[in-house]
C-alpha cells in the first residue's frame, strides 16, 4: 500500500504574536492571522488593561511589549492619607501605593471602656490612654463642690484668688 505525504498549503502561515490563527489551521499554521493588541496583552500579563479604573493609575514600569498603551495599574493610595502610625493611632488598613511606598489608614486607638476625659485632671496613680490627640485616664479627681451664695472656695480663698 502507498501513502503520500500530506504538507500544508504554502498559503497557510505561523502566526507570531501580536497576532492570532483564525479560519482553516494545519498543524500550528492558519490560514488567517489577524493582530488582537488587547488579546496578546491579556496573554503577556493577565492585569494588563488600556484603562485603569479610579484610584489607580497606569504603571509606567509594567507595559505591554506589543503595545505601550496598556499595561498594569497602580493604586494612588489615595484613601490612606498616613505615612506612618503616630502614638495614639491603631492600624485600619495598609496600601503600598505606586512608587511602593506604604501608606495607611489610621483610626484614634481605642481605649476600651473605663477611660474617660478628666475636667479637673487625673486620681494620682490612674492609667492612661492616648486616644487620636485626646488623652483619657481610667479615673478622674472629683469635681470640685461649688460653694452655697455667701460661701467661699478654701482652696481660693488660700491660692488668694
Amino acid at each position: 500500500m502507498f501513502f503520500s505525504a500530506c504538507i500544508c498549503p504554502d498559503s497557510f502561515t505561523k502566526c507570531e504574536l501580536p497576532a492570532f490563527g483564525s479560519g482553516a489551521q494545519c498543524d500550528d499554521k492558519y490560514s488567517v492571522c489577524s493582530e488582537d493588541i488587547p488579546r496578546a496583552c491579556k496573554l503577556e500579563n493577565p492585569d494588563y488593561t488600556n484603562s485603569c479604573p479610579a484610584g489607580t493609575k497606569p504603571d509606567s514600569s509594567k507595559r505591554c511589549s506589543y503595545d505601550n498603551n496598556y499595561g498594569a495599574c497602580c493604586n494612588t493610595c489615595a484613601a490612606y492619607p498616613e505615612t506612618e502610625i503616630k502614638d495614639g493611632y491603631e492600624l485600619v488598613e495598609e496600601c503600598i501605593d505606586c512608587d511602593g511606598n506604604i501608606r495607611y489608614q489610621v483610626r484614634p486607638q481605642n481605649c476600651g471602656t473605663g477611660f474617660i476625659t478628666c475636667n479637673n485632671g487625673p486620681d494620682a496613680g490612674a492609667k492612661e490612654c492616648k486616644s487620636g490627640e485626646q488623652i483619657l485616664y481610667s479615673s478622674c479627681k472629683p469635681e470640685r463642690e461649688v460653694c452655697q451664695p455667701g460661701y467661699i472656695d478654701q482652696e481660693k480663698y488660700w491660692n488668694g484668688e
